[in-house]
């Protein structure tokens, strides 16, 4: 039997975080170094997330849904190598993103729903291993010429995006795109044909 700082060390593999009102930031993650899955649910005055996440270099799936406080993220989330899932959903202050996000190799599945992101960097080019893609009620106006590149991309949700008029004709190029939902934009004409 270990001690509960030898479990955290080397033990804890999944830490949930869901309905902790008076969080405002993550704890200093240098002492859980064996963390795979990180979900912080309705934690409504949490703030920030701990620049040591870095450390996490075995953090598969990261999960910040409904946490209204939330406005940004710092760019210690690109160093998360093995980051597979990363939901920032419902978080309804959240305006930026990190640049570095872009560059996670093993990024498969993202979900930035209901978030205050107005714009999306050129760079969501080099995020070539995304399969799902969730953008649905953002504000997002248009999406950069290099979302063609994302050729892996199976699922593409863009639901409720108002602002949204045309789609850049690079989105021929998904040729794996299986689901592309569009309902509720503001579409004018479909590049397809």
């Amino acid at each position: 039997m270990g001690s509960p700082r030898e479990i955290m060390e080397n033990k804890l593999k999944v830490l949930s975080l869901t309905r902790c009102e008076g969080l405002k930031r993550t704890p200093d993650f240098s002492g859980c170094l064996s963390l795979e899955r990180l979900s912080l649910y309705h934690c409504p005055n949490f703030q920030e997330v701990d620049y040591s996440i870095k450390k996490l270099k075995g953090l598969t799936h990261l999960d910040i849904i409904w946490c209204e406080s939330l406005r940004t993220l710092h760019g210690e989330i690109g160093e998360l190598v093995n980051l597979k899932h990363f939901f920032v959903e419902e978080c309804d202050n959240m305006e930026k993103i990190p640049c570095s996000i872009w560059k996670l190799a093993s990024l498969s599945e993202l979900d930035m729903s209901s978030s205050r992101i107005a714009s999306l960097l050129d760079s969501i080019g080099n995020a070539k291993h995304l399969s799902f893609v969730d953008l649905s009620r953002m504000p997002v106006e248009e999406l950069p010429i290099f979302t063609g590149k994302l050729t892996q991309l199976k699922f593409f949700s863009l639901e409720r995006c108002r602002m949204l008029r045309d789609l850049p004709e690079s989105i021929g190029n998904l040729t794996s795109l299986q689901t592309l939902n569009l309902t509720e934009t503001n579409i004018v004409e479909l590049p397809i044909g």
